[in-house]
Order: structure tokens, then sequence, then C-alpha cells
């Protein structure tokens, strides 16, 4: 049974049950005995007919299957802890070193699409994530809300101790399968808010696919797909490509994390002015070139860097949290209980059907964060 995340004037016998959940046999089998081609035949199958993969809902096997909400996953974003404390730039910083630690923040972000890709548990509406980030400078604590589930959105807030930075916006994609991988568009935006200077810096994520499915190993590929940064007040704009890989190498995984861009002053004359080009591996070293100088800076070094770890944060007077939500389900996939796996997931889909009937599928419920304009997140409540 669910640990917590049904109220407890509401048991699982009483959730009324919208529409009757089907085992998948791929999905309940063990994950040992289930083939790459078996599973993109039962996707093949069941994507080939939706325009968005999100418009449906499938189980996938164990081994595809990742012990964790989505909003856990998302933590992620955080990157690299140092990296955020950059962004809290001195006074005496011009706009265009400022630019650059915004770029390398984000840059540094891109952890959560390395290594094997696995699918997380689809938050419910109103589910939250809250987690501490320690590291040299201060903590930074990590908010998470699910807003939407179809299509699926997600509010996230983040800010350095002294709340001179502040980092907020929602986490959304459309999906489509095509052929042997899964293209996501981006849909959302972040801003990163510098309240020293009053600026604000405006992200459009780039798109990305997941592919492997051939070798049953999915990794994420963001080639061929670009990140642009603006920042009205300064007039400076990032744009960064992500190099294109060959199709073999696309199907064997073979990794290619290579990109390259600039930084311009958009303003400054009719055809945007190079400042600075930018370029190197987002898992390795990334550096900054003076577009007159010549002169290069090492902006980050992934392969140096190590990975943030976080502590559960828990929330006062919050219903459904990741940690109690998925519980049951986390735990049985630990060990592999392939029978509780299924028994669980059924529950919580049964709740989320009822909870979506009963309060919609949209909107922040919390009082802890609060939508703003533009797809803005604030922070309305500090624990």
């Amino acid at each position: 049974m669910l640990s917590t995340p049904i109220p407890h004037h509401q048991t699982p016998s009483t959730v009324t049950q919208v529409t009757q959940v089907t085992q998948d046999p791929i999905a309940s089998a063990d994950p040992q005995r289930v083939s790459s081609i078996q599973l993109l035949q039962a996707i093949t199958k069941t994507f080939t007919a939706v325009n968005n993969l999100f418009d449906i809902r499938i189980a996938v096997p164990a081994q595809f299957t990742s012990p964790r909400s989505f909003l856990e996953q998302l933590s992620a974003n955080v990157g690299s802890v140092p990296a955020v404390h950059g962004m809290n730039a001195p006074l005496e910083s011009t706009p265009l070193e400022r630019m650059e630690r915004v770029l390398t923040w984000w840059l540094a972000s891109l952890e959560v699409f390395d290594g094997e890709q696995k699918k997380p548990f689809a938050p419910v509406v109103g589910e939250q994530f809250c987690c501490d980030f320690e590291g040299e400078g201060g903590a930074i604590r990590y908010y998470a809300e699910q807003i939407s589930t179809h299509p699926p959105r997600s509010a996230v807030y983040f800010e350095t101790p002294d709340r001179q930075v502040k980092v907020n916006g929602i986490v959304a994609f459309d999906g489509m399968f095509a052929g042997t991988s899964m293209r996501f568009t981006n849909m959302g935006t972040i801003y990163v808010r510098l309240e020293r200077f009053e600026e604000e810096y405006v992200i459009h994520p780039p798109n990305f696919s997941l592919r492997g499915l051939l070798t049953g190993s999915l990794f994420a590929d963001l080639s061929g797909n670009t990140l642009r940064v603006e920042c009205r007040k300064t007039g400076l704009e990032a744009n960064i490509s992500f190099v294109s890989r060959g199709f073999m190498s696309s199907l064997v995984g073979s990794p290619n994390s290579s990109f390259k861009g600039g930084i311009y002053n958009s303003v400054a004359a009719k055809k945007q002015q190079l400042l600075r080009k930018v370029e190197g591996d987002w898992r390795g070293e990334m550096v900054s070139i003076d577009a007159t100088s010549k002169i290069s800076t090492i902006l980050l070094d992934r392969s140096k860097a190590t990975s943030p770890t976080f502590t559960p944060v828990i929330l006062r007077d919050v219903e459904l949290q990741s940690h109690t939500v998925w519980k049951d389900l986390s735990d049985a996939l630990i060990r592999r209980d392939h029978s509780t796996v299924s028994s669980a997931r059924k529950v919580v889909d049964d709740f989320e059907k009822e909870r979506e009937r009963t309060v919609g599928k949209g909107g922040i419920t919390s009082n802890v964060l609060k939508a703003g304009e533009g797809g803005r997140v604030e922070l309305v409540r500090q624990e």
C-alpha cells in the first residue's frame, strides 16, 4: 500500500477508479527477460498512434525506471553549487562577466542529461520536493512542485543564502516518438534574477532526444539543438549550438557533448556584435575566447567537478511530498519485487486520476510556491 500520498480521510479502497488499469505484460515481466527488441516493439505499437507522448501512460520495465520522482531528478539542474554561488557577482563585475557566470551555471546544470537515462516517476498534481545542496558559500535550498500533468509542467525555484541570486521557472516538454528515439521539444523558460544589479536573464533551454532503444541503454542527445540566454537590461545575448553527431554514432550511443557559440551585444549595431566565443565539451572543459584579443578563459571543467549531494527537507503542512508519495514503489523497484511494483503503481495511478477529477489538472496548489507573470515562480514561504 502507498505510504502517505492519499489523505488520511481517503483510503485506497475509497478512491474512485476512473479508468480500468490494464497490466502491461512488458512492464510487469522480469526485467532480466525483457529484450530491447521486445521493448521497442511495445513502445512502437503504443506510441505511433499519438502525436504527443504525454497524452498516454505506459509502464516501462524496471531496468528503464529510476526509483525516484521526476521532481527529485530535476534537482540536478542545480548542477554545480560553486557555479550557483558564482552568479553572485561582485559590484565591480561587468555585464559581460555576469553573462558568462550565468552561462557557466547553465552549462554545469546539463549534468541532468549526463549518463544513462531512466524514466523517473511521473509526479502527481500538487506533489512537491525540497532539498538542500551543501557546498562552499552555504547551502542552496531547492523547491519543485508539479503544477500540471497533461501536459506535464513542473515549477522550480532555488536561491543563494543571501537571496541575491534567484533561479525559477517552468520545466516543460512536449514529446514525440521518432522511430528509434524520442524527441522532446522545450516548452518552458528559466529565469535568473541577479538582485544586486536588478538584472534578469531569460534562459530558453534546448530541445533534446532520448536514444538507445535498440541497445537497451537510453542516453540524452542534445546535438543539433540550441540554447539561448538573453538579458534585456544589458542587451547581451548568448547563443549556443550543440554539435550534431553522425547517424550511426547516435544509434549506438557514441558520446558527443561538444558545443560552440558566442556572447553577443544585440543592440550595439544592426548586426549582432560578437564579444566572446564560447565552446568546448559540456561533459569536460568549457572555454570563453575574447573575440578581439583571442585570450581564452576556462569557464568550467566538468571532468574535475564532483556532483553535489543533497539532503531532503520535510516541508511543514504539505500533504504530497515526493519521498512519501513514491516510497512503496521506490522500495519495491530497489528490491526488484515486481508484484509489489505493479500493485503500488496502480494505487498511485488511481489516486492521481481521482485527484485530477477533484482538484483539476493544473495550477500551483501549495503555500510554498506561487505562479508569477510569464511563467515565473515566486517563493512565498521559507522553511
